[in-house]
């Protein structure tokens, strides 16, 4: 999924490989917002969260959107596929 709610962009990828770093459950997906400097994204600007589901990275991407929508009050949501 992939977001863009008022310069801030919050992207959920399936990562492909593992990224647990050998802890007891594989880290499959990851949600990361970054913050646009007028001129594009700035990779310096992220926040990552990862998760084991899809179910987690669907939910962990709809608690990104509520918390640009809180700390971006004007927030207008431009959805892409």
């Amino acid at each position: 999924a992939r977001d863009t709610i008022n310069g801030v962009l919050i992207s959920t990828v399936f990562l492909v490989i593992d990224h647990s770093f050998d802890e007891s459950q594989p880290i499959l997906f990851e949600t990361m917002l970054f913050k646009s400097d007028g001129e594009g994204f700035d990779p310096d600007s992220n926040v990552q969260m990862r998760y084991v589901s899809i179910q987690d990275a669907r939910a962990g991407h709809a608690k990104a959107i509520e918390f640009v929508q809180t700390y971006f009050p004007q927030a207008q949501i431009e959805r892409e596929a």
